[in-house]
């Protein structure tokens, strides 16, 4: 996952088309900035999941510049380093210090295999506070 901070600056699309397919070409699985992109329908058909704080027309040519690489970041009080884990869909984004992974994942997926457990049960008729109580999830 390709990580942009901009400290919030949304002057442009900090992140397109063309940025888009160089990364996709360099392995890269996804991109999170908490600027703008641009090119959205680029982005889609490259297949590369985009997370951003929006999107615009604007390309960053005279209005944007990087100004290092490979560093920790911040984006809204959260530090973001090399090596953390970086979890993002439709609700959100999650990030996992790099130290703690190898601990949260075990549980994370404990966690969904309760929740699995609870969805069925809810299907075959159990009600959500009894299942609640039987699985504790929510």
């Amino acid at each position: 996952m390709l990580v942009l901070a901009s400290d919030g600056r949304q002057s442009s699309g900090l992140f397109g088309g063309l940025l888009g397919t160089a990364v996709v070409a360099a392995g890269a699985k996804g991109v999170l900035l908490d600027g703008l992109t641009r090119d959205q329908a680029e982005l889609e058909r490259l297949g590369l999941p985009t997370f951003a704080a929006g999107c615009s027309p604007l390309d960053s040519l005279g209005r944007d510049d990087v100004d290092a690489l490979d560093l920790a970041v911040s984006m809204h009080g959260v530090v973001i380093a090399t090596g953390d884990l970086v979890v993002a869909d439709e609700d959100g984004v999650v990030i996992v210090p790099g130290n703690l992974v190898e601990s949260v994942i075990p549980a994370a997926l404990e966690k969904r295999g309760r929740e699995s457990e609870m969805r069925a049960a809810l299907r075959d008729g159990m009600s959500a506070s009894e299942a609640f109580r039987k699985f504790g999830v929510l």
